[in-house]
């Protein structure tokens, strides 16, 4: 966990998942523009920045663990809640699961990112892991956890960085497809806020409904200007930072 503004009087800590092949730099930075009551921790997978010696990780299993883990490492002492980008916002459905299954906790919000649910038909036909890296760039435009921005993919130098952890990453999403029948009660019951570009993919759009079966709270759908990397336009993070803000005001989380 990274937690770049300490916030030891915070009422509640704020946990962000980023998507596929992103750092946590971008969501640290929202604990200074968050209130002095949300403290906010990025979640660092293994393989990138200061955990850059360590070898990816692909599995669910021992991913979910570790995160569980560093988790229950003095930071479950208050509420909590998730946001998740893409990969993230899966990530943080089965970090959640967990949690409710080993501990009986779970977050008092969810705020799910640019993704179908994990059990939405079709999600498991999310990447071919044997194409080249040509191939591999190209049919990651069109698929639904977006492409890496033109700054690193006409870069050399940086694609021999990120490559190999969009990999990794796009091996481990394919790993987090959730088998949910019908007639099952969800574990969960924490309220879910979903947020999805005006022009993402139809096949997030399509399936964000099915959000609904996964909790026994409340799913509400937020769309904002763009399409997959919505929140790259300063004006949309800024807009969702507010709203995550008021939500957690709003919660009973004292």
């Amino acid at each position: 966990m990274n937690c770049r503004f300490k916030k030891p009087y915070a009422n509640v800590r704020l946990f962000c998942f980023p998507g596929a092949g992103a750092g946590t730099s971008f969501y640290t930075q929202w604990g200074r523009e968050l209130s002095d009551d949300i403290e906010v921790h990025a979640v660092c997978l293994p393989g990138r920045e200061n955990r850059s010696n360590e070898p990816f990780c692909s599995t669910r299993n021992e991913t979910v663990d570790s995160i569980v883990k560093s988790l229950q490492d003095g930071l479950l002492d208050k509420p909590f809640a998730f946001f998740g980008h893409s990969m993230g916002a899966i990530l943080c459905f089965w970090v959640a699961l967990e949690l409710k299954k080993r501990h009986n906790k779970e977050p008092v919000h969810m705020f799910l990112s640019s993704a179908m649910p994990p059990h939405a038909a079709g999600f498991k036909n999310i990447m071919c892991m044997t194409m080249s890296d040509d191939e591999f760039l190209k049919h990651a435009s069109n698929n639904f956890v977006g492409s890496l921005p033109k700054e690193i993919t006409q870069n050399q130098d940086m694609m021999d960085v990120f490559l190999p952890i969009w990999r990794s990453d796009l091996i481990l999403l394919r790993n987090l497809s959730y088998e949910h029948e019908t007639d099952e009660t969800p574990l969960l019951s924490c309220l879910f806020d979903l947020f999805c570009g005006r022009e993402e993919d139809l096949d997030v759009v399509n399936h964000l409904d099915e959000w609904n079966e996964l909790t026994r709270g409340t799913v509400s759908k937020n769309f904002m200007p763009g399409g997959h990397f919505f929140l790259n336009d300063k004006a949309n993070g800024k807009k969702v930072i507010s709203f995550i803000e008021m939500k957690l005001e709003d919660e009973d989380v004292n």
